[in-house]
């Protein structure tokens, strides 16, 4: 998983990531934060924002709750001993903190 970028810069991990002046155009259901370098974090994992049970839906792709999916996030930092620091950093940092 890598970055997504709407965004000139930011942190490495699997974030969804947003230059802030857009902050203003999304729902306020979904979850952000100002990273270090000023973009924001969307936080995938949390929340059921309106729409999110449509989408999966509709890509059939399997429903999760937001427990399933931290649990799964956190499982998979734990089985890769190999992932480098700052992209474990970023998880806990915008996505379970």
């Amino acid at each position: 998983m890598k970055t997504a970028l709407l965004a000139k810069r930011g942190p490495r991990g699997p974030l969804f990531l947003a230059d802030s002046p857009l902050s203003s155009r999304l729902p306020r259901d979904v979850y952000v934060t100002i990273t270090v370098d000023g973009a924001i974090s969307l936080n995938w994992l949390k929340g059921e924002p309106p729409g999110l049970r449509e989408l999966q839906q509709q890509a059939n792709l399997a429903i999760e709750t937001e427990k399933a999916r931290v649990a799964k996030i956190s499982r998979y930092i734990e089985s890769n001993a190999n992932l480098c620091e700052e992209w474990k950093a970023s998880v806990f940092s915008y996505l379970l903190a």
